[in-house]
Parts: C-alpha cells; sequence; structure tokens
C-alpha cells in the first residue's frame, strides 16, 4: 500500500486513512460525539475539523499576512509575491489578466507552502478555492502588500 502522494498532492484519504484507529476521539457516556456534529464516523469528525481548520488558516493568512509555521521540515504556509520574470511570462501568455497592477505597484502574490528537506529548499504554489481566490486577488489589486519573493530562507 502506497502511503505517500504523488507529485506532493495530497487527498484526503492520504491524511486520514481508513484503516487508522480514530478512537483518540473520546466520547461522553451516552453520546455519539460523531454524530452530534453531523458526521458520520469519529473519522468523517476529523476530516471535518481538519477542514475547517484549513479554512481559518488561510483566511488568516489572506486577511492578515500571517505566517503559519509547521515544525516537520522546517516549513511554512504564506503569501509571496510572484517572481516578476514569471508574472511577465505568464501575462503575455495571456494568464493573470485578473489582476490589475496599476494599485499594487506590479506585484502579484501567490499562496505557497515551502519547507526544507535535507538542506534543500522547497517551494510549491497553492491552489486556493474560488472564494479565498477572488479575495486574495481583490485584496491585491486594492494595494495589499504580502512578503517579498525569496528564493531561499
Amino acid at each position: 500500500m502506497r502511503r505517500f502522494p504523488l507529485f506532493h498532492m495530497a487527498t484526503i484519504k492520504y491524511v486520514f486513512p481508513r484503516k487508522e484507529d480514530y478512537s483518540f476521539i473520546k466520547t461522553r457516556k451516552g453520546e455519539n460525539i460523531a454524530r452530534s456534529y453531523g458526521s458520520q464516523s469519529k473519522r468523517a469528525l476529523a476530516i471535518q475539523v481538519f477542514h475547517a481548520f484549513m479554512k481559518n488558516m488561510l483566511e488568516d493568512v489572506i486577511e492578515n499576512n500571517t505566517v503559519v509555521e509547521l515544525p516537520l521540515y522546517k516549513a511554512a504556509i504564506l503569501i509571496e509575491q510572484m517572481p516578476e520574470e514569471v508574472f511577465k511570462r505568464l501575462r503575455e501568455k495571456g494568464k493573470l489578466k485578473f489582476y490589475i497592477t496599476q494599485y499594487n505597484g506590479g506585484k502579484v502574490y501567490v499562496p505557497v507552502y515551502r519547507y526544507k528537506k535535507k538542506g534543500k529548499n522547497q517551494k510549491f504554489r497553492m491552489i486556493l478555492g474560488k472564494t479565498m481566490f477572488n479575495r486574495l486577488v481583490e485584496l491585491v489589486n486594492i494595494g495589499k502588500r504580502y512578503f517579498g519573493y525569496t528564493s531561499h530562507w
């Protein structure tokens, strides 16, 4: 059984495998904690809590320019400036038309997940849902600033 996702893309089945034991989620006597929160099982409740956490964390990163530091591999989730040459190249191909460069000084910001493993820096752009992506574009277009581009840290 393969436990690690391909191409650094994880689905919920990798984060919460079906065959794992979720008995660490405690219940009160006579109460089904999962059903009281509208879930079918303890695994479904864990997934529900995880999704709520991720949503709140991403909203905080977008609205308040927060950096979420993750202890494993010196990792972080943040919004960072896209390199200017990458932005120009994508713009020439007809992409990123929704960014108005007049108010943001020609800078475009994207959410990234970055980590350091075995002395090597890795950085991956994150994909946001439509609502959060539109909010990020709206904030960038009215001039909100985030972190500058860093090739390493």
